[in-house]
């Protein structure tokens, strides 16, 4: 991603798209009207992809607490008697990593303005089973349950939370024509990109003064907080549709798309 971000990548000027052959030329391209304002410092901290950190769960739990919590599930490999699930948690990012890095040129002004994927504001704690505990306590792995099990003891979880069940990655698509969680976020960020983009062959390249640096700045941060608020909006108060029709736009797994729409 690195080599991509500065041999690739680098030689376009996240603002206005105009390809000047490498990282230095963007950087004379930038600087044409001010002479100091892009610096060294500035372009390798531009060209440097975004990763997932170390401590984000921790971060976002040391300032939100642990959501923990147990669900009763009739099961039939236990002979449909019910029995206490432990539900834990997942720390999951609103925006994800991997679509906001491959969104290049997005990545490279939010490294620019400073902006931190991986910031509490871009999380959020959603259900998931505590597999250790369930074999701990029921003597069976989690991943050898049925589908069907798995599925009832998801749906119990989004039914006492009202939170979008948490497993695995989000790359998967819910039916043919409905776009997967990540591709869905990829298709977001390139309109916002193409905003920048547009306004900048429109009025002149925004990163060549300090107001257009400025105003796409503040269009990124708006046009990010809103992209989180429709997310977080379509994660949370989760509930079956009325008439079986998908009225949210993601789905963090396909148990939640097929509590939505009844397809269970």
């Amino acid at each position: 991603m690195k080599d991509i971000m500065v041999k690739e990548e680098g030689s376009f000027c996240p603002f206005c798209g105009e390809n000047f052959g490498s990282s230095d030329g963007v950087k004379q391209h930038l600087c044409e009207k001010e002479k100091e304002a892009f610096t060294d410092k500035d372009l390798e901290k531009m060209n440097t992809p975004s990763e997932r950190s170390a401590n984000y769960a921790e971060n976002y739990k040391a300032e939100h607490g642990t959501n923990r919590f147990t669900v009763n599930v009739p099961l039939e490999e236990f002979d449909n008697n019910q029995l206490e699930i432990d539900i834990g948690e997942e720390i999951h990012h609103l925006i994800s990593v991997g679509p906001y890095a491959f969104t290049l040129r997005i990545n490279r002004l939010g490294n620019y303005f400073g902006i931190d994927i991986n910031s509490t504001d871009n999380l959020i704690s959603a259900p998931s089973v505590d597999p250790v505990a369930f074999k701990k306590k029921h003597g069976m792995a989690f991943s050898d349950l049925s589908d069907k099990s798995k599925y009832d003891i998801a749906a119990a979880a989004i039914e006492k939370s009202k939170i979008q069940y948490h497993k695995g990655n989000h790359d998967f698509e819910p039916e043919k024509g409905i776009p997967s969680y990540e591709k869905k976020l990829v298709q977001d960020l390139a309109e916002i990109e193409y905003e920048i983009l547009a306004k900048s062959r429109k009025e002149g390249c925004l990163g060549q003064t300090p107001e257009g640096r400025e105003e796409a700045k503040n269009l990124i941060d708006n046009k990010l907080k809103e992209l989180q608020e429709k997310i977080k909006s379509d994660i949370t108060d989760f509930e079956p549709s009325p008439d079986g029709k998908q009225i949210v736009e993601r789905f963090l797994a396909k148990e939640d798309y097929k509590y939505h729409t009844g397809k269970g």
